[in-house]
């Protein structure tokens, strides 16, 4: 099955030392912005891959973490990172569909007026598997049992 995180690229670009303080920031962003899009849906996420996947916390996250600048997508510093998130053996492949998704002439389908950005974060979204990707947070919330 082919889930597919390859924003997970843009949002960790900022993480160019790979350092854990640098890690320890993202997966904070990744966090708070799961626990503030669940707020918002009055919907919990069931696990770690529905977050990473979801469009509307990736958006946060890039915001918090300065991938998204003005409601743009900052191409050249996420291009710069796909060495820092991605395993080895598909960098080449994560910069080239990065550039790819953010080419303003890319023909994104269907997408509502004003909603650009999030077609091409689900352009990106789509396009390498989870498993390409080195690091994986964790999340408290996620660790804690619930009733629901």
């Amino acid at each position: 099955m082919k889930t597919s995180i390859l924003f997970m690229c843009l949002l960790v670009a900022y993480a160019a030392g790979n350092t854990n303080e640098t890690m320890t920031t993202f997966c904070n962003y990744l966090e708070y912005c799961s626990n503030e899009v669940s707020k918002y849906r009055n919907k919990p996420f069931p696990c770690y891959d529905s977050i990473i996947i979801d469009s509307s916390v990736l958006f946060c996250v890039g915001e918090k973490a300065g991938l998204i600048q003005n409601g743009k997508i900052m191409i050249s510093e996420c291009i710069d990172y796909c060495d820092v998130v991605i395993k080895e053996n598909f960098v080449e492949s994560c910069k080239t569909d990065v550039s790819e998704c953010v080419r303003k002439d890319k023909d994104l389908g269907p997408c509502l007026e004003g909603n650009e950005i999030y077609c091409r974060i689900a352009c990106i979204i789509a396009n390498v598997k989870q498993g390409n990707i080195k690091y994986k947070c964790t999340i408290p919330a996620m660790n804690a049992k619930k009733n629901y």
